[in-house]
């Protein structure tokens, strides 16, 4: 099958929204993950898409989405990227 592809869209100083398609088999809920260094933030969501607030300006963040299904032992497929908020023109 394909692997579910995470997309990242209107990145600004301070935030991203990122968007991914449903993996095969479906999932109750996604985990949003997102880390700045050593400082990783956990969400969920049960659509598609979310968007992540308060980031640094000019900072590499490394982003995890995972599928959970409903039997919790049964974690779905992870995607991940990496990308930069944008430099403050400050």
């Amino acid at each position: 099958g394909t692997s579910p592809n995470l997309t990242v869209t209107e990145l600004t100083t301070s935030s991203m929204h990122v968007t991914w398609s449903k993996p095969e088999g479906g999932s109750s809920f996604y985990r949003v993950q997102w880390a700045e260094g050593e400082n990783s933030k956990v969400n969920t969501t049960i659509n598609t898409f979310f968007t992540i607030n308060d980031l640094t300006p000019g900072f590499q963040y490394s982003i995890t989405v995972v599928a959970v299904a409903v039997n919790l032992s049964n974690k779905g497929e992870e995607i991940s990227e990496s990308t930069f908020t944008r430099k403050s023109n400050l």
